[in-house]
């Protein structure tokens, strides 16, 4: 399986993948539709940086600041991020169902 991404379309890629006969899957080119982590990334980015904002007046780059980042990173992961793993997985048929729909073109995801 392939995005279709250029780097994937190499030539000597395409032509050690015919040479060893590895079928490769079609893809609807770079399409972040079917690529749940993108909205995963987003939205964690998005609680990290509300919840940081609550617990700290200014970013930091000393170490003592890293560590709470961490501490807030963590905080957001396991208090919110299991649910919307679930929620992206369980979205999945929606999203391929939508990309299959619209052709490979342009969805709500």
């Amino acid at each position: 399986m392939q995005d279709n991404s250029p780097r994937h379309k190499a030539t000597c890629i395409l032509e050690f993948l015919e040479e060893y006969r590895v079928p490769v899957m079609e893809w609807p080119p770079q399409s972040p539709d079917l690529n749940p982590i993108e909205n995963l990334w987003t939205e964690l980015k998005a609680r990290f940086h509300q919840r940081f904002a609550e617990l700290f007046n200014h970013p930091s780059k000393s170490l003592e600041a890293r560590y709470r980042y961490g501490e807030v990173l963590q905080e957001v992961c396991y208090s919110q991020g299991v649910e919307l793993v679930e929620k992206l997985i369980e979205s999945m048929p929606r999203r391929c169902a939508a990309v299959i729909a619209a052709k490979s073109g342009w969805t709500k995801y």
